[in-house]
């Protein structure tokens, strides 16, 4: 290949790969506008970032990326498939073309014969990523890809179903079980510990929250409940709390797992087949969120208790948990009241919004809100 065959492929394929970039800049902010209505992404953690290449390893290996992540029945898995690809290949194609760019500043005679396979590997690289944003596909779902049945729907299963599947708890999972079942906190918020105390008739309970960003999330909240009209579940957990000199704090510190988040996920979705082997739908964590959720659609509490209950800063997240059709039930869970850090709005804020609210609170300093304590 002569030089000027060299240049001229060089340049196509950096011209692209600019376009996909700014393509693919277009559709975030088309999908942040359009679908989230102004509210903007919260940037991948370093953790995220780093299942994001866990994940594609394997995939980019293969002769069709798309196709590879294409190849499974479940959807989450290929929108979560789809995610990493945009995400490592935006970064890459990205940091990759700054590194041209440099290169291409040194000039040809800088450059030598000892950079120049550095150079040609790094236009291989831009083709391949930059190429993976140009022909992401608008729907990709395989003939075998199967809509997964929704956690939210509890069709099939009796008032008390929540008591049964207490009785079906292995004794290591009963205590965040029961915690999880009358809050309905998301698993992860279990391992920052939930705090309970039961004093002048009245349970308290304090979850620390999970999910946060400026613009999302409760930092904490804090539910009551009246000891004398608990419904059965909650009179279980009051049991608890009492039995511990009337002050507790469930975690899973006494699990011994790498995952205890995942290891309760798998306790309970068990627990849920032996309690009900004719039942199609499997019972999981998300399960007991979305009846609690389900409660709290019809427990009279105003539509702000609701969403600080769930741990949500925006009162439209609430509308994807639960359904008050299946809260018109016997045994709820719903709290007397439900308070948290941080005041709920009606809707997302812009971006425009965010970032003078970050503007106003660098230059004021405002202190991060202290954690809770609960008497002991």
């Amino acid at each position: 290949m002569s030089n000027k065959q060299i240049e001229k492929s060089q340049f196509d394929i950096v011209k692209l790969a600019r376009q996909a970039i700014k393509q693919r800049t277009e559709d975030e902010q088309k999908h942040i506008e359009e679908v989230r209505h102004g509210s903007v992404f919260s940037p991948p953690s370093d953790t995220t970032l780093a299942q994001y290449r866990k994940d594609t390893k394997a995939i980019f290996a293969a002769v069709d990326p798309w196709a590879k992540a294409g190849s499974t029945k479940k959807i989450k898995t290929w929108q979560k498939r789809k995610s990493a690809m945009l995400c490592i290949s935006k970064l890459e194609t990205i940091a990759l073309l700054r590194e041209q760019d440099r290169l291409q500043r040194l000039g040809a005679a800088e450059i030598g014969n000892q950079h120049f396979k550095t150079w040609c590997q790094l236009i291989r690289d831009i083709d391949f990523y930059s190429n993976i944003l140009l022909t992401q596909p608008k729907k990709f779902l395989l003939p075998e890809v199967v809509k997964k049945a929704s956690k939210r729907r509890l069709t099939g299963l009796p008032d008390d179903w929540r008591m049964i599947l207490l009785d079906k708890m292995t004794k290591s999972w009963r205590e965040i079980y029961l915690v999880q079942a009358v809050t309905g906190c998301r698993p992860v918020e279990i391992g920052k510990g939930v705090k309970m105390l039961v004093k002048h008739g009245t349970l308290t309970v304090v979850v620390m929250g999970a999910k946060l960003s400026d613009s999302a999330g409760q930092k904490f909240r804090l539910m009551e409940w009246d000891v004398a009209n608990a419904s059965p579940m909650v009179a279980e957990l009051i049991k608890l709390v009492t039995a511990s000199g009337n002050n507790r704090t469930i975690d899973y510190s006494k699990i011994k797992s790498k995952n205890p988040s995942s290891a309760y996920s798998t306790a309970v979705r068990d627990a849920g087949r032996r309690a009900f082997p004719t039942r199609s739908g499997t019972i999981t964590p998300y399960s007991l969120r979305h009846a609690a959720a389900s409660d709290l659609k019809n427990s009279g509490l105003s539509s702000d208790q609701q969403s600080k209950a769930l741990g949500h800063q925006v009162s439209e997240t609430k509308s994807v948990y639960g359904s008050k059709l299946y809260g018109k039930r016997s045994g709820s869970v719903a709290p007397r009241t439900a308070k948290a850090s941080t005041t709920v709005r009606t809707k997302m804020p812009t971006k425009a919004a965010l970032v003078l609210s970050n503007s106003i609170k660098a230059k004021s300093g405002v202190p991060l809100v202290k954690a809770i304590k609960v008497a002991r």
